[in-house]
């Protein structure tokens, strides 16, 4: 499958993937020198221009892509990986999954923000937010696919789901979206690789330009919809 014909939409991901890094040092590194290949080129930023110890330190991956190239999250779909990191640190470092630690009493100034500092304003600002707790979420599991339904509060115009859990719905088929006044209903085609029942669809809804996080409880059941 060409890149061109996944979820180009989704564009949110392949602006800047954060990586929180907890770091105790005097000043930023010299970062690497940008990396360059095929249709895109990744560097490594920093928001601040300092580090005040004691402080959470955020750094991120900044992808410059082709038009029609997009990188993956966590599920990469029909094909591809999902990103990952791997951390080549000196001697005194401790990495986890997106942490890196350094146990040293150093002296800093207040940090300042970096020539970077607003994107990474911007992508957390898109980034996904937990679905309010007023939502009302749930998926209907039938023979070829799932309804999926949200009740907002309110009419939705334009939605996509993306699903976290690989194997469970067709990426590449079209979403049939429902629009009502206090919701959406969104059809989702079952992937052939689906193989047992599933008791919640984990995702990403992309509602009128806006990004919720999704964990739906699925039903077994020929009813129509409520």
């Amino acid at each position: 499958m060409s890149a061109r014909s996944l979820r180009a939409s989704y564009s949110i991901w392949s602006a800047v993937l954060l990586v929180y890094v907890l770091l105790l040092l005097l000043s930023v590194p010299a970062w690497a020198a940008p990396i360059s290949a095929a249709h895109l080129k990744v560097d490594l930023v920093a928001q601040d221009a300092s580090i005040t110890p004691g402080h959470t330190f955020q750094a991120g991956l900044k992808f410059d892509l082709e038009k029609g190239w997009h990188v993956y999250w966590i599920n990469p779909g029909d094909s591809g990986e999902p990103p990952t990191v791997e951390w080549k640190l000196p001697a005194g470092f401790e990495a986890g999954h997106g942490e890196v630690a350094l146990s040293l009493p150093v002296l800093s100034d207040a940090a300042k923000p970096s020539a970077d500092h607003d994107l990474f304003a911007k992508t957390k600002e898109s980034l996904p937010r937990p679905a309010p707790r007023t939502w009302k979420q749930s998926a209907l599991a039938r023979k070829d696919g799932f309804v999926l339904t949200l009740r907002t509060g309110k009419q939705v115009a334009n939605a996509m789901f993306f699903p976290r859990d690989e194997d469970q719905i067709e990426n590449a088929a079209p979403q049939q979206v429902h629009s009502e006044a206090i919701g959406v209903h969104i059809d989702l085609k079952k992937s052939e690789q689906l193989l047992k029942p599933i008791t919640r669809l984990r995702g990403v809804v992309l509602l009128d330009g806006k990004a919720y996080e999704i964990d739906a409880p699925v039903h077994s059941s020929h009813a129509a919809r409520s």
